[in-house]
């Protein structure tokens, strides 16, 4: 993941207090649409797995299946949080859960969701 792709923290308190949420398979996604390139922090708590190898394989299958899917989705600008909820995603939930949650939010209409994700 490039550098480009990085949240500072005060993009991610920003994002946590004003974006929108909905969720996907166990992964809540909090979007704030902004002029910038879109920018992608994973988050995985000790809840979900209590060893620190877990969660970050957890986040390096997110990150790599977001660097799949951004390079044809140039168009979207704004910030990206997921909250993972669940201990184990192969490669191909993670990169089905993040298509689905890319797609609704380059279908966002005049600022809001309007239907929430099955």
């Amino acid at each position: 993941m490039f550098k480009s792709n990085h949240l500072s923290r005060i993009e991610i308190k920003k994002t946590l207090k004003n974006g929108e949420r909905f969720s996907v398979k166990g992964v809540t996604a909090i979007f704030l649409p902004s002029n910038e390139k879109l920018g992608i922090v994973v988050i995985v708590s000790k809840k979900v797995s209590p060893s620190s190898v877990n969660r970050n394989k957890i986040k390096r299958k997110f990150r790599e299946a977001f660097r799949l899917i951004i390079k044809d989705k140039e168009n979207i600008k704004g910030n990206l949080i997921l909250i993972c909820h669940l201990p184990k995603y192969s490669f191909r939930e993670s990169v089905w859960c993040l298509r689905k949650i890319i797609s609704f939010i380059s279908k966002k209409k005049n600022g809001h969701f309007h239907k929430p994700l099955s």
